[in-house]
Formats: structure tokens, sequence, C-alpha cells
């Protein structure tokens, strides 16, 4: 049996992303060859659009796609992976 999800949890950092429009990251997916991907919603661009923000393993940003008017919200698809696999 997996031990709790609490057993994973560890802050690496803290960091604000955004500007004063209602922004909001919904997922944060840890990428093979390091960093993060994110994804979420933004109104810094007109209401309503789709944000990703790709960043470092330290948290700086290493770039952003927006999508302007999609009403979608993203949904994230991962595979588990236990530590030391």
């Amino acid at each position: 049996m997996d031990p709790p999800l609490e057993f994973y949890r560890e802050t690496i950092w803290q960091k604000a992303y955004g500007t004063e429009a209602d922004d909001s990251l919904y997922h944060a997916i840890l990428l093979n060859g390091g960093g993060y991907l994110m994804l979420g919603r933004t109104d810094s661009i007109g209401a309503d659009a789709l944000w990703a923000l790709m960043v470092s393993e330290q948290g700086h940003v290493l770039s952003t796609y927006w999508k302007a008017g999609d009403s979608s919200y993203p949904v994230t698809v991962f595979r588990r992976r236990l530590p030391g696999q």
C-alpha cells in the first residue's frame, strides 16, 4: 500500500505570479527535464484567458502563453511516480 499523499508534500519555494487582474494558476506539473509547467486562467489580457507558465526548478519564469477568450478550463493528466522510480 502506498503512503498517504501528505508523505510526499514538501514546500520547495513559494512565489507570486500574475498581475493585479484576476489571475489564477490551478495546476503545477513537474517536468522530466526539471522545472514546472503551470496552467490556469488570467484576465490580464482580456476576460477569461487560458494561461500557461513554465518556470525553472527555482521558480524563475522561462516562458508564458496566453490564449484570450477561451472559455475552457485547463485539465491536467499525469502519470504518478513514486520516489525512486
